[in-house]
């Protein structure tokens, strides 16, 4: 769902500096995942019976990216500089992901 509602908000930027006469971006948007759920729901299209529930508001992630506007990427827990904002972490990983923002 927030990989969604984050291509959402790519595809909108995108068409703002679009219209402010930026020029076109030749490729698609990276949107790193770190939950590889949202991996493979952004990439298949077969519905299962633990996905059947989801609005279809949710999956417009897939139609961006068939599109080319976003491509979905995986990225390792150990790599997501991210995690420091959203949950606790073990001090190593701490200090990793605050070097990677605070050098």
């Amino acid at each position: 769902m927030a990989a969604s509602l984050a291509a959402t908000e790519i595809a909108y930027l995108r068409e703002i500096l679009r219209d402010l006469g930026v020029p076109t971006q030749l490729h698609p948007t990276p949107l790193y995942v770190d939950n590889t759920g949202a991996e493979v729901l952004a990439r298949e299209r077969k519905v299962t019976h633990r996905s059947r529930h989801i609005t279809r508001r949710y999956l417009k992630v897939r139609e961006y990216e068939a599109d080319g506007i976003v491509t979905v990427r995986r990225v390792a827990t150990e790599d997501n500089t991210a995690d420091i904002f959203t949950k606790p972490l073990p001090l190593g990983s701490f200090l990793k992901h605050r070097c990677s923002i605070m050098p």
